[in-house]
C-alpha cells in the first residue's frame, strides 16, 4: 500500500501487518505481526492451554501436555476422569435407547 514516507516508520511501529516481531510467548520464533493471533492460538509451544482431560483444570505450556499426560502423579486422575465421562456416556445412551425402543413398539402398535 502506497504511504507518506514520514508516516512509514509509525505504520512499522504500530500497524504493519508485514513486520517481522518476535514471539511475545518467548518461544523464539520470528513471525510477521499479522500472523501473530494465529501463532500463539494454534501453534506456539510456549502458549498455555487447558488439558484435553475434562475435569483436570490445569493449564500447561503447549509443549508440555504429552508429558503432562504422562506425569505418574496425575494419570490416575486422568484415568477417573476418563472412566466418569465415559460412563455418562453410557448412561445417555441407554435412556436414548429405552426412548428409541418405546418409539419403535409405539409404531408397531399404530401399524400392525
Amino acid at each position: 500500500k502506497d504511504m507518506p514516507f514520514k508516516d512509514l516508520e509509525t505504520h512499522k511501529a504500530t500497524i504493519c501487518p508485514l513486520l517481522p516481531m518476535p514471539c511475545p510467548q518467548g518461544c523464539g520464533d520470528t513471525i510477521k505481526r499479522g500472523n501473530m493471533p494465529e501463532h500463539t492460538t494454534v501453534h506456539c509451544p510456549r502458549t498455555r492451554v487447558p488439558c484435553p482431560v475434562g475435569c483436570c483444570k490445569e493449564e500447561v505450556f503447549r509443549e508440555d501436555i504429552q508429558t503432562h499426560l504422562l506425569d505418574p502423579t496425575k494419570m490416575m486422575g486422568h484415568i477417573l476422569s476418563l472412566n466418569e465421562s465415559l460412563q455418562e456416556i453410557r448412561n445417555r445412551h441407554e435412556v436414548e435407547a429405552g426412548r428409541q425402543a418405546q418409539r419403535i413398539r409405539s409404531l408397531e402398535r399404530k401399524h400392525w
